[in-house]
């Protein structure tokens, strides 16, 4: 006599996969941050674009501690060929820099720099806890970052 067996399917417990979306950085619109997490600035400090005719890429960069913001820098340098502004662009890598309040009064600011390279590549895998979770707590927040349950 055989006896069927009915087990219940497994699910597969595997962690969600990242993916990365730098669309929303090309927009300018201000990242905002809490308060609370001693954030004093966060500036995008690069882009890389990739033409969409396929011609070629391009880098924007613009110095962390400039007065002027990537995209104002870019506008005042490329004028009415602004490639942030085109449409003819997508971006495929940034770096953020995150710089935060200093601990103690005259002590010296500490930063977190975030590269992200489409479609999944993200430094903060090399970070300290705290550091992850303020990252990938901003990245969502502004839209950079999605947990793709597989």
């Amino acid at each position: 006599m055989k006896v069927a067996v009915f087990m219940p399917a497994i699910e597969n417990k595997l962690p969600p996969q990242k993916r990365y979306d730098l669309t929303p950085l090309m927009t300018g619109a201000p990242l905002t941050w809490d308060a609370e997490d001693g954030i004093e600035s966060v500036n995008v400090v690069m882009l890389k674009l990739k033409d969409l005719a396929g011609y070629g890429r391009i880098q924007v960069e613009s110095p962390a501690q400039s007065v002027l913001g990537l995209h104002e820098y870019s506008r005042e340098y490329f004028g009415g060929h602004c490639p942030l502004a085109s449409g003819a662009f997508i971006p495929t890598q940034a770096k953020i820099i995150i710089r935060f309040h200093p601990d103690k009064q005259g002590s010296r600011s500490n930063t977190l720099p975030i590269n992200i390279t489409l479609p999944n590549g993200c430094d903060l895998l090399t970070r300290t806890s705290k550091e992850k979770l303020v990252g990938e707590k901003y990245l969502k927040r502004w839209g950079l970052l999605n947990d793709i349950h597989g």
